[in-house]
């Protein structure tokens, strides 16, 4: 009887395992051999948009997804992000406001099948509450970036596009 369920089994697995299948030697993590890098905007939710209302919180998140058959590393002084907005041709908040940063050089990695998110609870900082100069945003069309000068532009020299995101407030 234990003969027949294991002959059945191996048939089973047999058949099972084709190029479009994952199979039991397959590594749990399925890698593609990529870096994914998201950049978005969110509500208190979580949903990704575009457009919010003047009183709800706009939450930049980053997301970096390590696909690669490789380990990466990225070195960074003080933050290994900045994220800014801008209005109207103005840099109106960043993620930096009122804070301090530890000018002091930092290597970070990100493993082979590991991700890091990185987010912010725009438009203001701890800093700027503490110091009450909160900021509030007025209606009208913004642009979400991430500080060019950062040296996360490079992770084992391969580069990360970031395209900015213009998003509106509205009443």
């Amino acid at each position: 009887m234990k003969l027949i369920i294991v002959f059945l089994s191996s048939i089973i697995i047999f058949n099972s395992c084709s190029e479009d299948k994952v199979c039991i030697n397959d590594p749990i993590i399925n890698l593609e051999n990529k870096l994914i890098v998201s950049f978005q905007l969110l509500d208190s939710t979580s949903i990704s948009k575009t457009i919010f209302n003047k009183s709800e919180k706009v939450i930049f998140e980053l997301y970096l997804g390590n696909q690669l058959y490789q380990d990466l590393s990225f070195s960074y002084t003080g933050e290994p992000y900045i994220f800014e907005i801008w209005h109207n041709d103005t840099l109106f908040a960043t993620s930096l406001d009122y804070t301090g940063i530890e000018l002091v050089e930092h290597t970070d990695s990100l493993k082979s099948g590991e991700y890091k998110r990185f987010r912010w609870f725009s438009p203001n900082t701890i800093g700027r509450i503490l110091q009450n100069k909160v900021l509030e945003f007025t209606p009208g069309y913004y642009k979400a970036d991430i500080k060019k000068q950062s040296r996360l532009g490079y992770l084992n020299e391969i580069p990360i596009e970031i395209k900015p995101i213009e998003f509106e407030i509205i009443d």
